[in-house]
């Protein structure tokens, strides 16, 4: 878990063989919260009118111009009451726990990495060099595999076919942009410099660069993260090693 893995984030963690957080990592967080919007007074107040056309009680009870009736917030309580009990469950099957000691730590407490050790909430403080070498000691034969990033950052050229639909042309006036976004100066130009822009537009087209800059211009763009891969053969000794316990 890295800066912030609370709530949501240690729900999908829980479960898993060993967890490691990082000493100041926000973590915790084990609680379930919901909300209503009530906007009939507002609705009200300016003269608009609204109906609904319903078959029960609960019909329209997510409707910002229903009001918060007994009956709805008795509902919306046992909602979260469920999901809560759902939460706590996850956490006392993962970490051993009973649901005592869970909701003893729960409660929608937030705490940090190393306050999480002490609570048994975590395995270990250590950050992602640590993770990766025990998943390399205890997940493959030989302790050692490719570590890959995925999403996979997009090529130059996939990036400039993408924005320009592969106009060269008009590629020539974003790399200007960038040029003069990068530098700050735009008397520093490619002509100051005697740089042909069809040719670097042409470079770029094959592919023949990658920068942070040119991710920059991918509307999908994130920030990759690790994935440990191993071969199929290792793969099928740790699915049957796994079903086999």
């Amino acid at each position: 878990m890295s800066n912030l893995c609370a709530s949501g984030g240690y729900y999908l963690s829980a479960n898993s063989n060993r967890i490691f957080a990082l000493p100041t990592t926000i973590t915790g967080s084990i609680g379930v919260f919901g909300v209503k919007f009530d906007a009939t007074g507002l609705a009200r107040d300016y003269g608009v009118n609204v109906e609904h056309v319903v078959s029960g009680p609960f019909t329209a009870s997510n409707s910002i111009f229903q009001p918060m009736t007994p009956k709805v917030e008795a509902a919306l309580r046992r909602r979260m009451n469920t999901t809560y009990d759902t939460f706590k469950g996850i956490v006392s099957l993962g970490r051993g726990l009973s649901p005592t000691e869970v909701e003893a730590r729960a409660q929608g407490r937030v705490m940090t990495g190393m306050q999480a050790l002490d609570e048994c909430l975590i395995d270990e403080v250590g950050g992602l060099d640590r993770a990766l070498s025990f998943a390399k000691r205890n997940y493959t034969n030989t302790g050692d595999a490719d570590v890959e990033f995925w999403p996979k950052p997009p090529s130059a050229k996939e990036l400039f076919s993408k924005v320009t639909g592969g106009d060269k042309e008009g590629a020539v006036s974003i790399i200007q942009l960038m040029w003069n976004e990068l530098l700050g100066n735009t008397s520093d130009s490619f002509e100051s410099r005697d740089i042909n822009k069809l040719d670097i537009t042409d470079f770029l087209f094959g592919g023949g660069v990658s920068t942070p800059a040119l991710l920059a211009l991918s509307a999908n763009a994130r920030d990759p993260e690790p994935m440990l891969t191993i071969d199929a053969n290792e793969a099928l000794r740790v699915a049957f090693q796994n079903q086999n316990q």
